[in-house]
């Protein structure tokens, strides 16, 4: 048995379908990562400005994965849901930790961006479902 999937999600119903894959597969332990780009809180006028749209947009981020991720909590798993700010490219990598897969779903166009390049240098096995083809 896997002991913990990586799923990143971006909010989108695409990228929900690796959701699907990572009910299939037994583990203990399932992490819902959400990577926020990190691009309009830097820009605000003030410091606390800036905080304030964060932990709002945490708090949003952290509501969406525990809704999502209800189906895995109801086969018993232990669901940990966890958002990040910054780059996705770089934070999936560095939210795996000691992740055993990723399940993550692309978009054929999004395949050359930000599932591709994790991809393609994530020491863990990485799964991958095409967005279109878990729909049907």
């Amino acid at each position: 048995m896997v002991e913990r999937i990586l799923v990143p999600l971006d909010g989108s119903a695409a990228a929900e379908a690796a959701l699907a894959l990572a009910e299939r597969i037994p583990s203990r332990r399932v992490q819902l990562l959400l990577v926020e780009p990190d691009t309009k809180g830097p820009m605000l006028a003030s410091a606390a400005e800036a905080s304030d749209w964060r932990a709002g947009r945490r708090a949003a981020a952290l509501a969406y994965l525990v809704g999502v991720g209800a189906g895995l909590h109801r086969q018993g798993r232990a669901v940990e849901p966890a958002v990040a700010f910054g780059d996705p490219v770089a934070g999936i990598p560095r939210a795996a930790g000691d992740a055993d897969l990723i399940a993550a779903a692309r978009r054929r166009w999004l395949l050359g961006s930000v599932a591709d390049r994790p991809v393609r240098r994530a020491p863990w096995p990485v799964l991958l479902v095409r967005a279109a083809a878990a729909r049907r």
